[in-house]
């Protein structure tokens, strides 16, 4: 069900809500589907380390029988040196080599050192053509060859990885893309153990100098693990960071030889010398764990006794860590200046309308802010990672509660009772879910936090003009019981957003004392053609939806008042219809009257060529973005007098309305035929975008809201 949707349906749920056994299949099948859409992703991996073993051992013979090769193309001046450091185990490092080779790699060099193996590691060796090989008489250790091998390393970027690690395709890629700021002192990824489980998302260093591999045993792809931060270290699993500061610092520090440990303390080292290590979800990488080790005891044993090694060496930076099993709040290092908590119906899009592109706008600027932004999704569909990063920074956490059977629950039971104390402000958006929110204890749970509620629109008045064209006027009565429950809802906030300075009014009347206005940010933005070089009427929005206000405005706007366009300016008159269109009743109508476009990946090219933007919206709540971008690229708009009273325009101004078909017919003919009237709208529009919708304006307002 899409967003628009919601208000239409919302008594069709409850009804169905009542039949017996109905909510839990419905349950279930979320369930189901959410297992399938998350199947695809890690699993791979999935197996016993000893089938594993077997595997590879089977796959390494045959490449020895073969005479395979593994070549490394010669790098004058390689960007990264890949470090392996290899003691027997040939099978899991065969592995390795094959998933280097085949991975995403700029210019590189590979750095192999054997630390005297005893099995088929030589043999393997001989088939790496163009590598770099070191051969000790005896085993050093990891520590020492690390740093054995950055001696003779020439890339600008070392990067360490296990012999028991296996690179996605494009890990090294994405992780180059985040070292290259030159704030961050390294980056690791996420590593996955042969069942399929993550064994870490970054990782936590408490005050007593433990240290914990975040998520340990939770799903690869869930949400707390699936977004971008600083933590206190990463696994030298895979581990990558500039050559000149390993050198600066004076690489691993051999108290801690043979290995454990030496990457969590030059990671807090990088801290101290003012570079951040960076946690990046898109970097994934397979992990047996322990493979390379002979005897697991031995390894557990080193990293005990190199643990009081550190915690003597780092006493103060420990002293401002988090107790052991605090991990929430020791996830991200430093600590964030303020933790927000964002609930909403989905990842925002732009495309989607129904005010998410506005409320994209806000995330944006509160995650841009330096605050720790947790977003918590409502609706029952699941949205994939490629689809929520393709607009939500991947620094935002989103958890989505899809497999839950109520919205109420999930927040009680799944979210706010291990959470709730966690965030200094939490933002509600649309009424559905503040109630939610409230019927989930959310106001008791999140302790001292502020809660604001971020209307989006004064739904009731959505509805009762729905009603109203439909000819079934809401009662009087009726109408006031649901404006007064909207606006209770508004009141338990310690603060509300309002869309516009209409709908601000209308809560202040209410009795809503805290009310702030935070609209849309645009820059005006004119496209560049005159008026004699354009034609053709365009409309640009979300049609998914069939009852929505678009599509019913559309289809009233090809029905009512295309047909009453003088002949002499039909042939500037083509619509054209930009936007998702999903609706069945629009595809049943549109006929040939208008060409829909579909979602496009640029809309300047249409804003440049059109003459006139429609907007014959005939009920609607909240503020119209889409005239919004349509004036700030400086189309002239044609609209109805209810969206000229949301914006706050002077009608014959800033845009042209009409109160009927008739009406709406003559302003588009004018803005067709008269370009001293046409450049008139569009330079009124303009200032008006700018004064209401500024960029610095919009800033401001979320900056006030955050203090």
């Amino acid at each position: 069900m899409t967003p628009a949707g919601r208000p239409f349906l919302a008594t069709l749920k409850r009804s169905l809500a009542s039949i017996p056994g109905l909510q839990g299949w419905v349950h279930r099948l979320r369930r189901l589907r959410a297992g399938r859409q998350r199947s695809t992703a890690d699993h791979a991996f999935a197996r016993s380390r000893e089938e594993f073993r077997r595997e590879a051992r089977a796959r390494m013979e045959d490449f020895l029988a073969g005479q395979g090769r593994f070549t490394v193309p010669p790098a004058a001046a390689p960007e990264v040196s890949v470090v392996l450091i290899l003691f027997n185990n040939a099978e899991l490092s065969f592995e390795c080599l094959r998933h280097l080779v085949a991975a995403d790699l700029p210019a590189w060099e590979l750095i192999v050192v054997d630390n005297a193996s005893a099995d088929d590691t030589g043999r393997l060796l001989e088939c790496c053509a163009g590598a770099r090989i070191i051969r000790n008489g005896d085993n050093l250790g990891f520590l020492q060859a690390v740093n054995q091998a950055a001696e003779v390393a020439r890339g600008r970027f070392l990067l360490l990885l296990n012999s028991d690690a296996f690179l996605a395709p494009d890990a090294v890629r994405l992780a180059l893309e985040t070292a290259s700021d030159p704030a961050v002192g390294a980056v690791g990824g996420r590593i996955v153990l042969p069942d399929g489980s993550l064994q870490e998302a970054g990782s936590i260093v408490w005050n007593d100098g433990t240290c914990k591999g975040y998520g340990r045993g939770g799903h690869p792809l869930a949400g707390p693990y699936m977004f971008r931060r600083t933590v206190d270290y990463c696994s030298g699993a895979f581990l990558l960071f500039r050559r000149e500061v390993f050198e600066r610092l004076g690489r691993f520090d051999t108290a801690f030889s043979p290995a454990y440990y030496e990457e969590t303390d030059f990671c807090l080292r990088l801290w101290a010398a003012g570079l951040a290590v960076v946690y990046d979800p898109r970097v994934r990488v397979n992990h047996l764990e322990f493979g390379s080790s002979e005897k697991r005891d031995h390894a557990l044993e080193l990293q005990r006794r190199n643990r009081g090694l550190f915690a003597a060496k780092h006493r103060d930076a420990l002293a401002r860590r988090q107790p052991p099993g605090a991990d929430l709040a020791g996830r991200v290092w430093p600590p964030p200046v303020r933790r927000v908590l964002i609930v909403d119906d989905r990842p925002p899009a732009p495309e989607l309308g129904a005010g998410f592109p506005r409320a994209l706008a806000i995330l944006r600027q509160i995650q841009g802010s330096g605050a720790a932004v947790t977003l918590v999704t409502t609706a029952p569909e699941t949205y994939g990672w490629e689809a929520i990063r393709r607009h939500v920074p991947w620094e935002v956490e989103v958890v989505q509660g899809d497999d839950c059977p109520s919205l109420d629950r999930f927040l009680a039971e799944r979210f706010l009772a291990g959470r709730g104390g966690c965030f200094d402000l939490v933002l509600v958006s649309r009424p559905h879910n503040m109630r939610a929110f409230l019927a989930a204890g959310g106001r008791r749970r999140i302790g001292s936090a502020r809660l604001v509620y971020d209307a989006e629109a004064i739904f009731t008045d959505r509805l009762a003009g729905e009603a109203a064209l439909a000819g079934r006027p809401l009662p009087a009565a009726r109408e006031a019981a649901l404006r007064a429950r909207e606006m209770a809802l508004a009141r338990q906030a310690d603060t509300v957003i309002a869309v516009s300075p209409l709908d601000a009014d209308a809560m202040r009347r209410a009795g809503v004392a805290d009310v702030r206005v935070i609209g849309h940010a645009l820059d005006a933005a004119p496209t560049p053609a005159g008026p004699e070089a354009r034609s053709g009427l365009l409309f640009v929005g979300n049609m998914d939806a069939d009852l929505s206000p678009n599509v019913d405005g559309v289809l009233w706007f090809l029905d009512e008042v295309l047909p009453l366009l003088p002949e002499a300016v039909r042939d500037r008159a083509a619509v054209t219809l930009v936007g998702s269109a999903g609706s069945a009743r629009l595809a049943a109508r549109v006929g040939g009257r208008a060409v829909v476009a579909g979602r496009q990946p640029a809309l300047e090219p249409f804003y440049d060529r059109h003459r006139v933007f429609i907007a014959p919206t005939r009920f609607a709540a909240g503020i119209p973005h889409k005239v919004h971008e349509a004036a700030a690229h400086g189309l002239p708009v044609v609209g109805t007098p209810l969206l000229a009273r949301q914006l706050g325009w002077e009608p014959g101004q800033e845009l042209l309305t009409g109160e009927n078909p008739a009406e709406i017919a003559l302003a588009c003919t004018r803005l067709l035929t008269d370009d001293g009237l046409w450049r008139s709208v569009r330079t009124a529009a303009l200032a008006a975008v700018t004064r209401d919708c500024g960029p610095d304006r919009f800033r401001a307002a979320v900056a006030a809201l955050l203090d």
